[in-house]
């Protein structure tokens, strides 16, 4: 068995910069916005699927509710965790397709 070891010559190599951080944190974001918007598309483009042993308008119901849960259960957990990434450009973004789409299952 042969053990590995890593000699840094200065100092290990720091994971949590801030520029990490707010790089990862601007991928997320991305992430979102792309996943709301593919909701979107969803929405607008395609009917639910049938399934045999359900009424349509149950199978509707069940798609748009799955729909809204894909999109508002990681919107919910960035409003708790971390308010302040939805302040800047790309939050903005987010939160007026988020808005639209939740507006759109509404109705």
């Amino acid at each position: 068995m042969h053990v590995h070891r890593v000699l840094y010559v200065s100092s290990p190599p720091d994971l949590f910069t801030q520029a990490n951080l707010t790089a990862q944190l601007e991928h997320i974001l991305s992430a979102m916005l792309s996943d709301v918007t593919c909701v979107s598309e969803l929405l607008s483009s395609l009917c639910p699927p049938a399934l045999p042993h359900m009424p349509p308008v149950t199978c509707k119901l069940l798609w748009l509710h799955a729909l809204k849960e894909r999109v508002s259960g990681p919107m919910t957990k960035v409003r708790e965790l971390a308010p302040d990434l939805l302040a800047g450009d790309s939050g903005w973004k987010l939160r007026q397709a988020y808005t639209a789409v939740i507006n759109t299952i509404e109705k």
